[in-house]
């Protein structure tokens, strides 16, 4: 860090961001978020998140944490973009969720905009309807694992 600054490329800062979520570490994370950032996931518009502040994507960010026992996400290929502005990745996710043991896995693409060693600007997109998915195997599992705890 300098000037309480992180000191990062582009590059460097999605990666450490994303690493730092595969860990669970959200206080690192939001260390790595700029005060102002901007978080858009436009396909997640019937979630209630698609244009999230700081605040917000904090609270969205703990309750996935609190959902899943593992959530890693992999790089497939990050461009930088001119003059070290940020960066377009494509990557993957693998999870498994708490509870019902559902696995996880979606594809995303990301345009990350950095202000002093910070992301400033986050878009996400990914599958929407895998996501719907998984949660609704989740749930059923979980709902079953209820029932059957509860008649024994």
């Amino acid at each position: 860090m300098t000037n309480g600054q992180p000191n990062h490329d582009a590059v460097q800062l999605i990666q450490e961001v994303m690493d730092a979520f595969s860990r669970s570490d959200l206080d690192h994370m939001f260390q790595l978020l700029h005060d102002d950032v901007v978080v858009e996931m436009p396909f997640e518009g019937g979630h209630d998140v698609d244009v999230l502040d700081k605040t917000g994507f904090r609270k969205v960010m703990e309750l996935v944490d609190s959902m899943f026992e593992s959530f890693t996400i992999e790089f497939d290929r990050v461009l930088a973009l001119d003059k070290g502005q940020g960066v377009v990745a494509e990557y993957h996710g693998n999870a498994i969720f708490k509870d019902s043991g559902v696995r996880y896995a979606n594809r995303y693409c990301g345009i990350f905009i950095t202000e002093g060693g910070r992301i400033r600007h986050w878009r996400e997109y990914d599958h929407p309807v895998i996501l719907q998915t998984a949660l609704a195997a989740h749930f059923q599992q979980s709902n079953h694992a209820a029932a059957r705890a509860s008649r024994a």
